[in-house]
């Protein structure tokens, strides 16, 4: 059975928290990355942070086979 795994993502005006949380609510890893407000950042440069901080997080699993879910407070 595949483990499914959770990135919340709490954007603020000067800096943007992301949490990688198992099924069971355990916080896996985080990491503060730079604001992705649209009145402060491009698309473009939103997406690069949103991709560098999936990344980061993406390291701290070890499954091989595993979902992925998303969701923004």
């Amino acid at each position: 059975m595949k483990n499914t795994y959770y990135i919340g993502i709490d954007g603020g005006g000067t800096k943007t928290n992301f949490i990688l949380f198992d099924s069971d609510k355990n916080s896996i890893a985080s990491v503060l990355m730079p604001t992705i407000h649209p009145a402060q950042t491009s698309f473009k440069e939103a997406v690069s942070v949103l991709t560098d901080a999936k990344e980061k997080l993406l390291e701290n699993i070890n499954d091989s086979d595993y979902i992925l879910k998303v969701n923004k407070s």
